[in-house]
């Protein structure tokens, strides 16, 4: 399911997972076409918050993203609030869709992109860290019996992942937009 060849799209869905600044994480940014190729992912830490939702709201503008699914947990509802400012502001046609992360939730978008991958139904670009992410990826089991998915390491996230899986959760997520 990797790809080198960047699609042409026409309408774009977009998964966001914000950085919290700590342990070398990043905000990622997946967007898949109409089609279910990926046709973008940017992953960065080098910005500070205002210029974190600039960059992302410039990413969604070029790709003409009409949905966008953003991880709310901790941090992300901080940025949530901002881009929803700055989508009125900017007056884009992009709907944003807030996910918040439960154990049940991470599963079902999780479960969902890996059966789009066994099932060979996306196309994912070549990213060294997307490859590197989604091969420390591990399903675990809680002593309380819940799963749980994670990487293997705490040097290696997952923002990649994650942004990918919300990204095709903005498919089957929120309703028309309409200004």
């Amino acid at each position: 399911v990797i790809s080198k060849f960047v699609h042409p799209y026409t309408q774009c869905y977009a998964g966001i997972d914000f950085a919290t600044g700590v342990n070398a994480d990043e905000t990622a940014v997946a967007i898949f076409n109409e089609n279910k190729k990926m046709v973008g992912l940017i992953h960065f830490n080098d910005v500070d918050t205002n210029e974190t939702v600039v960059k992302v709201i410039n990413i969604l503008q070029s790709y003409k993203v009409s949905k966008a699914v953003i991880e709310t947990n901790s941090i992300g509802k901080i940025y949530f609030d901002l881009m929803k400012q700055k989508i009125n502001q900017f007056n884009l046609r992009t709907q944003l869709i807030a996910f918040t992360t439960t154990n049940q939730s991470k599963r079902e978008i999780i479960q969902n992109l890996q059966l789009h991958i066994q099932n060979e139904t996306i196309s994912l670009l070549d990213d060294m860290t997307l490859k590197l992410q989604l091969a420390n990826f591990e399903i675990k089991s809680t002593p309380s019996g819940l799963i749980t998915y994670g990487n293997s390491s705490d040097t290696i996230h997952d923002d990649t992942i994650i942004a990918t899986a919300l990204a095709l959760h903005a498919f089957k997520s929120g309703g028309y937009y309409c200004r």
